[in-house]
């Protein structure tokens, strides 16, 4: 007897337990509407001031936001009208309270409420302390992708086999620098600008497509500048370096984290990485490459390169080729004599690319 006694009571307990619950949605309406509001605004805040800072990550910085902070500040905007339904029903619902505002008017109306509240502010609950974990510490957003810039393209002739080579190279483990070398207007930056275009297509697991032109006398302000841009450093960011030391910083801030291919067009003697904040690609274990163009050899021994290609004049069956492309079908065929002085011609060029294309198209269209 006493044991049914024991169990009788156990369930008379739960059930007023369960009563307690339910009736609470009811009598503390007020209490959890008062709550739900202060805990919103904290919330709201605490929205308003990290989308703040994600958006002067994305305008400034060219960052991107993660994932996990557009989901939560998804979350946020999802509950702001329910929120703001729940304190507007519920605030007419306790004006409308009889009894000297001691009963409600609608039992049925102010138990639901009371329920839609108590779960709501479970909910912003939850979502604040989520939302605690945002601090200054949390990657709230990650670089942004840049897009590959395709460079114009004069007609490649008899490249295919050296570009293979470079493009093996590339992908060596152990291969972080790569010099072309060979005389003026052999077909260097022909080459180069043909491995930035495909690198744009394959990426091959690179972040950043980064192309440099250098020349004789570098400026480093102006090479720091360009790669800025390629790896979405923002003007303001920017601006607020005071010297080449501190632009050199943010270089390196964001290429340290980044497997990147920076292509160097037209350099005349070494230079120092550090300078213009790259890292060696050897400190990145090679993940990272560096493909630069000069006319002397003695260049690739300083930049102490891992692959070197000697890109030399084409053979007379191309450099024709080359020519009677730039010339055109039409010019060829306007008088019988034009073929034989467009191969002259051709062999005058001595197998430099350059020449044949300037030459050969100064002849488009002559008849």
């Amino acid at each position: 007897m006493d044991q049914v006694g024991g169990i009788l009571w156990d369930i008379t307990k739960c059930l007023c337990s369960c009563a307690k619950k339910e009736a609470d949605y009811i009598y503390k309406l007020e209490e959890n509407l008062e709550t739900l509001k202060d805990k919103w605004e904290d919330l709201r805040s605490m929205k308003e001031d990290l989308k703040k800072r994600v958006d002067e990550a994305e305008n400034t910085g060219g960052m991107q936001r993660a994932e996990e902070i557009n989901r939560w500040l998804q979350k946020v905007d999802n509950i702001q009208q329910e929120v703001i339904d729940i304190e507007v029903q519920g605030a007419k619902e306790v004006q409308d309270k009889c009894l000297s505002k001691c009963c409600p008017k609608n039992c049925k109306l102010s138990y639901k409420l009371g329920k839609k509240a108590a779960k709501m502010l479970s909910n912003v609950d939850n979502l604040a302390a989520e939302g605690k974990r945002y601090n200054e510490n949390f990657k709230i957003a990650h670089r942004r992708p840049a897009e590959p810039i395709e460079m114009p393209l004069d007609e490649v002739v008899g490249l295919d086999l050296m570009f293979n080579k470079v493009w093996k190279s590339i992908e060596e483990e152990n291969v972080g620098i790569i010099g072309l070398y060979g005389m003026g207007g052999v077909g260097k930056t022909t080459l180069l600008k043909k491995i930035n275009n495909e690198l744009g297509k394959t990426r091959l697991g690179f972040d950043f497509v980064i192309w440099v032109v250098v020349s004789k006398e570098p400026n480093l302000d102006s090479i720091m500048d360009t790669i800025r841009k390629f790896i979405r450093i923002g003007d303001n960011i920017w601006t607020e370096c005071s010297d080449q030391d501190q632009k050199a910083a943010k270089i390196y801030g964001v290429l340290k984290e980044k497997k990147f291919v920076l292509l160097l067009d037209d350099i005349w003697d070494q230079l120092d990485f550090k300078l213009v904040g790259v890292p060696h690609p050897k400190d990145t274990n090679f993940q990272s490459k560096v493909l630069f163009t000069t006319r002397s050899e003695n260049v690739c021994a300083k930049m102490q390169v891992q692959k070197k290609f000697k890109i030399k004049i084409l053979i007379e069956k191309e450099a024709i080729k080359l020519f009677c492309m730039k010339v055109g079908e039409e010019t060829l065929n306007s008088h019988p004599n034009i073929p034989r002085l467009a191969e002259k011609m051709a062999k005058e060029c001595r197998g430099l690319p350059l020449a044949l294309i300037v030459l050969g198209s100064s002849m488009a269209g002559v008849k």
